[in-house]
């Protein structure tokens, strides 16, 4: 199992995302979580923006179609884009997530 951390601009966004990735069988699922604050560096100046964030759950084996799918809809020019490896995953969840991945 792996987790991906990502952040959109709109809740919206997150929730079309999500249910994109969910429709394709490369997420289990999707949390999104609309109030994130985020301050990062842009074109040399702080930025403070709202931003939705995006909790993914996935399948090694899917990773990578994952993450290309999320660079193709993402808005952002450049998404945050991070792969989580959990110490451990309950063994019915993961039971669970590997039998909806890829249906």
């Amino acid at each position: 199992m792996k987790i991906i951390l990502t952040a959109t601009s709109k809740l919206e966004e997150a929730e079309t995302i999500a249910e994109r990735l969910v429709e394709d069988g490369l997420a289990a699922c999707v949390q999104c979580l609309p109030q994130a604050v985020s301050v990062y560096r842009w074109q040399g100046k702080t930025v403070k923006d709202k931003e939705a964030l995006m909790i993914i759950k996935t399948s090694e084996a899917l990773i990578e179609k994952t993450i290309e799918a999320l660079e193709a809809e993402h808005s952002y020019e450049v998404p945050e884009i991070l792969v989580i490896d959990p110490s451990h995953v309950s063994p019915s969840y993961l039971e669970w997530l590997n039998s909806v991945l890829g249906k």
